[in-house]
């Protein structure tokens, strides 16, 4: 399916730059113990995880974010975990960390497939997969589409971090 579908560069561009803004204040907050963020924290999106960082993250997509032309809502899925859902004229998309292997397999994950992956349907069900560093940095963001029956036919990168390097002089 033709990315323009699933997402506009505009979409990409301030979903992306919220997974950012997370990760940079998680690896600010785990670099100095005395700096709190307030918005790191939703009580329904810490319930049951394990991984705080992927709580954190999550933070960032509230009923109130605004990313162009969608709306977030929050859903609970699995054995009573909340996790941010981003819907659009085209698309609904999941957010998932890296962890998250196996669920993508999930019968949650097929039955969405079933029920926007079927021929003519108007919307598509993807999910958005991220990378964090030990240290809560963003590392990298894939778009990850399923077909109807909920197998992934294809990762297109949506953010990958370039560490520069830095010349060593002797």
């Amino acid at each position: 399916m033709d990315n323009k579908v699933w997402l506009t560069d505009e979409q990409i561009e301030a979903i992306v730059s919220i997974l950012t803004k997370q990760c940079d204040r998680i690896e600010d907050r785990n670099q100095k113990s005395n700096v709190e963020y307030p918005d790191l924290y939703d009580e329904l999106y810490y319930t049951g995880r394990r991984h705080s960082d992927t709580g954190a993250v999550y933070a960032g997509f509230t009923e109130t974010t605004e990313i162009p032309g969608m709306k977030v809502y929050r859903i609970k899925y699995g054995h009573g975990l909340w996790q941010p859902e981003l819907h659009s004229d085209t698309a609904v998309i999941q957010l998932y960390n890296s962890g998250a292997g196996k669920i993508l397999e999930s019968s949650e994950i097929r039955n969405k497939c079933k029920q926007y992956n079927c021929v003519g349907s108007q919307k598509k069900y993807g999910a958005i997969q991220f990378w964090t560093s030990p240290k809560g940095h963003l590392t990298k963001a894939e778009l990850v589409e399923f077909d109807e029956k909920g197998s992934e036919v294809n990762r297109t990168s949506l953010y990958k971090y370039n560490a520069e390097a830095i010349p060593f002089v002797a």
